[in-house]
């Protein structure tokens, strides 16, 4: 175990603007990335004078805004296991500098029902909304481009859902769950679509996979009990 001087009064600060250095031994590290502890409503993390919501401080309350800004930083991304298992929270909505949802961001918020996204999120991580069993749609903006694996699997209230023209596969396990879903439409883009993708989509009653689909994973329409019919491109 190392002996690190000067945490603890590092960790109460407000905020840090500058790369700090740590005595560790006999010698001198210097760390860029920075924790901060909190503001009046969320943890967060600063790096490359930009900021990452890393929590919430009131795990209370129904409804949240992300700001754009925090101390003249940028707001650009929703970490890794921010919201996870908040089983309070009904509404949120993400401010405008928001890029990326981190992996498990809002896994098992089984209360959501509502999220705004703003326009330029590009990137959606995995398991992002997993267990969102409340959330009945969700609009992605035209800006995605990335999305993970299990993305909204088991987000059994989500009865439909259009993906942005620029998402050109559908991970493992997306909709996995998703047994309120009724419709889907694919963009032009996608070329593939992984392994239980839409498995257990018992409302799903017929799906049209546009011409650049190449690949279909195993089960990837498994247990899609009221699924009438599916049309395959030639290249599958």
């Amino acid at each position: 175990h190392w002996n690190v001087t000067g945490v603890e009064d590092i960790y109460q600060s407000a905020l840090i603007k500058t790369p700090l250095t740590f005595t560790v031994g006999t010698s001198d590290v210097t760390v860029e990335t920075v924790f901060v502890q909190e503001d009046n409503s969320f943890f967060y993390m600063l790096k490359d004078n930009q900021v990452t919501i890393t929590g919430m401080k009131d795990t209370t309350l129904t409804e949240v805004v992300i700001p754009s800004d925090m101390f003249g930083y940028p707001v650009v991304a929703i970490g890794t296991s921010a919201f996870k298992d908040n089983t309070v929270l009904e509404k949120i909505v993400i401010s405008e500098n928001v890029t990326s949802i981190g992996n498990m961001a809002f896994y098992g918020c089984s209360s959501l029902i509502s999220i705004e996204l703003p326009k330029g999120v590009t990137s959606i991580g995995n398991s992002a909304f997993y267990g969102c069993s409340n959330l009945v749609s969700i609009q992605l903006p035209t800006s995605v481009t990335s999305m993970g694996s299990s993305v909204f699997c088991k987000c059994s209230s989500l009865t439909s859902i259009e993906l942005p023209e620029g998402v050109t596969s559908i991970g493992n396990s997306t909709f996995s769950g998703c047994s309120n879903l009724t419709s889907i439409e694919l963009p032009i883009g996608i070329t593939s679509i992984g392994r239980y993708a839409f498995s257990s989509c018992s409302s799903l009653t017929s799906v049209e996979l546009p011409e650049g689909v190449t690949s279909i994973e195993e089960r990837a329409f498994n247990s899609c009990s009221s699924l009438t019919s599916i049309e395959l491109p030639e290249g599958v």
